[in-house]
């Protein structure tokens, strides 16, 4: 892995971690958390933000000014502050996944009126999440992709975007399964769906993170490029592109 990619990481996580102590406090404003948890979840993000800070230290003033795959973030995920906690994080995977392997909610078959129903919760759950992840709220996303799952479980889209949130979470939290988890999850959106471009581009990272040949990665990007990203998207893409030397169709 790259200093720059390590860098983006260190990034997002520092963020990512720093949410979640403002949305932990909120939760318990409103009766939502117990002071237990949220002691809890104060000291234990803390000291996992102390670790990624001094790691960023240590790469050099270079984090700063070198163009870094953090911008490859959609609009407001560089400003994360907090999100809702690795453990919260980890409980949405779960769900995912077993929203993904069949679990229905009830009213998710039947009469016309009850698929009709269904096929609106899903696009207004899909909008909210797509506008969640924009603002920076990696937890608030996760969930609501999630709640599509449990209703639309070959969901591409939400298939793709909680692959990548859950992802992120085992690479901030070191949390190997975690990172697997998403990374499945990612896939399994392309293989449903192999048009859609946003599981290309998480899949093209995952992969560079892991060490895939530079072949499997320009396969990936040049399957997004071909798929007529949304600009968000494109604004994620770029510094990752770039160091592929891949070009998007004008």
């Amino acid at each position: 892995m790259s200093s720059s990619e390590r860098r983006w990481q260190l990034d997002d996580g520092i963020s990512s971690l720093r949410r979640s102590i403002a949305d932990a406090e909120l939760e318990y404003a409103a009766g939502e958390l117990g002071s237990d948890e949220l002691d809890r979840i104060v000291r234990r993000d803390s000291a996992l933000l102390s670790e990624l800070e001094a790691e960023l230290a240590l790469l050099g003033p270079e984090a700063v000014s070198e163009p870094q795959p953090a911008e490859m973030a959609p609009p407001g995920r560089t400003v994360w502050k907090r999100n809702v906690g690795i453990v919260l994080i980890v409980a949405a995977v779960v769900v995912a996944l077993l929203a993904f392997t069949g679990i229905r909610l009830p009213g998710s078959t039947g009469t016309g009126g009850a698929v009709v129903n269904k096929i609106q919760r899903v696009a207004d759950l899909t909008a909210q999440g797509e506008a969640a992840a924009a603002n920076g709220d990696t937890g608030g996303a996760l969930a609501l992709f999630t709640k599509v799952l449990a209703l639309e479980p070959t969901n591409a889209e939400a298939l793709a975007e909680s692959g990548w949130l859950t992802y992120q979470s085992g690479v901030v939290g070191k949390l190997p399964e975690v990172r697997k988890a998403g990374a499945q999850l990612v896939y399994r959106s392309i293989t449903i769906d192999p048009g859609a471009p946003a599981g290309h581009l998480y899949a093209a990272i995952i992969k560079s993170n892991d060490g895939a040949a530079r072949s499997t990665v320009l396969a990936e990007l040049t399957a997004f490029a071909a798929g007529h990203p949304q600009k968000w998207l494109i604004t994620l893409a770029k510094p990752f592109l770039a160091s592929y030397g891949v070009r998007l169709k004008s």
